[in-house]
């Protein structure tokens, strides 16, 4: 599967970790020292100070090169996040000119 990060809330970047990425996420995240990688229990790694483990599927959310979030399947990951991709978020806005309005009457 190829490396994509997304990008979710508040500036923050998340990825699948599918089993063998781990040294692509190792490039993209700064602060991120893997600790161990076994394909049953997943990636262990530290960052910011702590230690995390993703299972594999799992997901890692960072921000400003530190994890943030860690979610151990799909179903978690988008229950916090929901990708915000720009090319699957656009919205249309018509305008109009012409006289103004009158302003609503209150009852």
């Amino acid at each position: 599967m190829a490396f994509e990060p997304t990008g979710v809330r508040e500036a923050r970047q998340a990825v699948r970790y599918d089993g063998t990425n781990s040294a692509e996420i190792n490039n993209a995240i700064s602060d991120l020292q893997i600790v161990s990688e076994d394909p049953t229990t997943g990636l262990t790694f530290t960052s910011a100070g702590e230690q995390y483990t993703v299972a594999p599927n799992g997901y890692l959310a960072w921000y400003q090169g530190e994890v943030t979030d860690v979610f151990q399947n799909q179903a978690d990951f988008e229950s916090v996040y929901a990708s915000t991709a720009v090319d699957s978020h656009v919205h249309d806005l018509v305008l109009t000119t012409g006289p103004a309005k009158d302003a609503p009457t209150e009852e």
